[in-house]
């Protein structure tokens, strides 16, 4: 799942609630352990909660059915022993009512970011499930007081209303949970999906990975582009030797965070370095191959892609610092660099117009989650990806502030979560 979760983690959660979604206890046991290992890795609070809530309503379900069979029928069926599994049996329905309204409102909040129906209508009906478990836990609780009573009016229709909504649980945790494995599994390319094409905001085949901080590959026509190629930054899954085959090198300022190893890539693979003319002609005095631009219009290189250079709030000791441009047929990539908030967004937007916006959320050296929000509000693009934040200690550890605000201001913009070493296709 691109937002939340990597390509292993959603294999995992797929694979649980496939479990989860058969009616007998051991198995659904099973799903909810092998699921809460995927939803514990995400990066995001409320999908950490249900990993917790998943492995502890598994374990409560565990000492339930070991409770209740470890004991002959004659015996589990008085007294005290029976009060006690009654008890076990109401904190296991409450402890569950409370996991599927939490997945409910998780899974309700990735089909809007996802547009995947499947996420949606599973939602629906663990809610359903959820409602479902906490009038079994009441009625759980009651049948309690009730065991003293046998003649205690009511106690029949209780019982059968008990068999109804038995039934209506079953059937709910069922459908819901299958429906979320089908949708993990469409994350998962384990089938395919129309709404999983529906991440590319235009029919051209470009695939961004994020490298950590704000270094990132493009892959399009056959030719790879780094940008701001720190490779070694503290989030990168990749280092120097590992990089194959990088034709182009566009660097939006000196500062060493964001220069990085672009002099040792190029010389490597005899790579294009673009840049202002301050910083990449002195390049070209050592042997590399160099695009000097200024802000202003798009330049062709090559035929392969369009490039613009544009204002960027910020400092650097070469030249000025900029944000970056890329057009590949039609499709516009904005590549912020560093900057703080500036009504140079406004410009940028009325002369180019990103699908792509790739913005610095970290603070203390460039914008916040809210001015990054805000940002967005004024760009508008179609899909937005956060960067430069969790390397450094003052800078915000993860981007969920940044995806409330956007969510907030700017709701009609899809913001892609990547993980260090997450590529997608657009």
């Amino acid at each position: 799942m691109i937002e939340f979760f990597d390509r292993r983690a959603t294999r995992l959660v797929f694979l649980g609630h496939a479990f989860m979604a058969a009616p007998h206890p051991i198995v659904a046991c099973a799903g909810s352990f092998i699921a809460s290992a995927g939803w514990l890795s995400s990066g995001a609070r409320l999908k950490r909660s249900v990993g917790l809530l998943l492995m502890a309503f598994g374990s409560l379900l565990v000492v339930s059915m070991s409770g209740l069979f470890s004991l002959p029928p004659s015996e589990a069926l008085q007294g005290h022993v029976a009060a006690g599994l009654t008890l076990l049996a109401v904190l296991t329905l409450m402890l569950g009512a409370l996991l599927n309204g939490l997945l409910s409102i998780a899974l309700l909040d990735l089909g809007k970011r996802l547009e995947e129906v499947s996420f949606k209508l599973s939602a629906v009906f663990l809610a359903i499930a959820a409602l479902t478990m906490s009038s079994l836990g009441l009625l759980a609780f009651l049948a309690i007081a009730w065991s003293y009573m046998p003649n205690a009016p009511g106690l029949r229709e209780a019982l059968t209303f008990f068999e109804y909504s038995t039934f209506l649980l079953i059937a709910s945790n069922s459908l819901g949970n299958v429906l979320a494995s089908t949708g993990f599994a469409r994350r998962a390319k384990l089938i395919s999906t129309i709404s999983e094409r529906s991440l590319r905001v235009m029919p051209v085949g470009v695939k961004v990975k994020w490298l950590g901080h704000a270094a990132f590959q493009l892959a399009f026509k056959g030719k790879r582009l780094l940008i701001d190629p720190w490779i070694s930054n503290p989030l990168s899954p990749l280092k120097l030797e590992d990089l194959e085959g990088v034709d182009y090198v566009v660097v939006t300022h000196d500062h060493f965070d964001h220069l990085g190893e672009a002099e040792q890539i190029a010389k490597k693979f005899n790579s294009t370095v673009i840049g202002v003319p301050e910083l990449v002609i002195p390049l070209e005095g050592k042997g590399l191959k160099v695009l000097g631009m200024n802000m202003g219009s798009f330049v062709d290189v090559e035929g392969a892609f369009r490039i613009a250079l544009v204002p960027a709030l910020h400092t650097c000791r070469a030249g000025q610092p900029v944000g970056v441009v890329l057009e590949v047929d039609g499709l516009k990539l904005y590549h912020m660099g560093d900057t703080g908030y500036t009504s140079e967004f406004q410009a940028v937007k009325e002369a180019f117009n990103p699908d792509v916006v790739f913005v610095p959320i970290g603070g203390h050296y460039t914008m916040g989650p809210k001015e990054a929000a805000l940002a967005i509000k004024v760009l508008r693009p179609k899909i937005a990806i956060p960067m430069h934040y969790a390397t450094f200690p003052v800078l915000v550890k993860t981007a969920d502030g940044f995806v409330d605000a956007v969510k907030s201001l700017a709701p009609e913009v899809r913001v892609l979560v990547l993980r260090p070493g997450e590529e997608v296709e657009l």
